[in-house]
C-alpha cells in the first residue's frame, strides 16, 4: 500500500457506457477520485481508512465492519442462548410469551426457532396449541450464561404470577 501512488493507476470503467452516463447526469465530478472521495468520506465519519489492495486488472477495497454490525450479530447469538434456555426452563410456553418476556421480534423467534430445530436442539412434541417444546441437545450446547428470572406482577392488588415452570 505505501509503494503504490494512486495518482500514476489509470481510470478504466467497468462499462465506460454506463460510466459516462453517470458521468452527463452529475454522479460523477471527475475520473479517477473514487478511492481518493471514499478515504475522505471515511475519514469525516471517523470510520477506519479501507485496505486496498492493487491487482493489474483492478482496486479491491477491504473495509472494517462497523460496531453496529458487530453488535447485531452479537445480539442474533445472545438471543439464540436466551430463547433456548426460555424453552427449557418454560416447554409449554407460547410464541407471544417469549416475544414479550425476551423483547424480540416475531421474525427474530421464527429464525431462532428455526436454526434450533434445523440443528436439532429442539423438537415441537404435539400441535401449537398443546404441545411442548422437547430438548434433543442440551449437554452439547455451549454454556448458557443467562439464568432467565421471570415474574409478573398484577398492579391492581400485587400478587406475583409465577410463569409454568419456574421455581423460585
Amino acid at each position: 500500500m505505501s509503494n503504490i501512488c494512486l495518482t500514476t493507476i489509470e481510470s478504466k470503467p467497468f462499462n465506460p457506457n454506463i460510466a459516462n452516463g453517470f458521468f452527463r447526469a452529475g454522479f460523477i465530478e471527475t475520473w479517477g477520485r473514487g478511492i481518493e472521495k471514499i478515504c475522505e468520506a471515511c475519514s469525516n465519519y471517523g470510520i477506519k481508512i479501507p485496505e486496498y489492495t492493487v491487482y493489474p486488472e483492478d482496486i479491491t477495497l477491504k473495509f472494517e465492519a462497523l460496531n453496529t454490525a458487530k453488535n447485531a450479530a452479537s445480539k442474533i447469538d445472545d438471543n439464540f442462548y436466551l430463547v433456548f434456555d426460555y424453552l427449557n426452563q418454560f416447554p409449554t410456553t407460547k410464541h407471544k410469551n417469549i416475544m414479550e418476556d425476551l423483547n424480540i421480534s416475531r421474525r427474530t423467534l421464527e429464525r431462532i426457532i428455526s436454526l434450533l430445530k434445523e440443528q436439532s436442539y429442539i423438537e415441537r412434541i404435539g400441535n401449537n396449541r398443546s404441545g411442548y417444546w422437547k430438548i434433543l441437545k442440551k449437554e452439547e450446547l455451549p454454556i448458557i450464561l443467562f439464568q432467565i428470572t421471570l415474574q409478573k406482577k398484577i398492579p391492581t392488588d400485587n400478587k406475583t404470577i409465577v410463569p409454568p415452570g419456574f421455581n423460585p
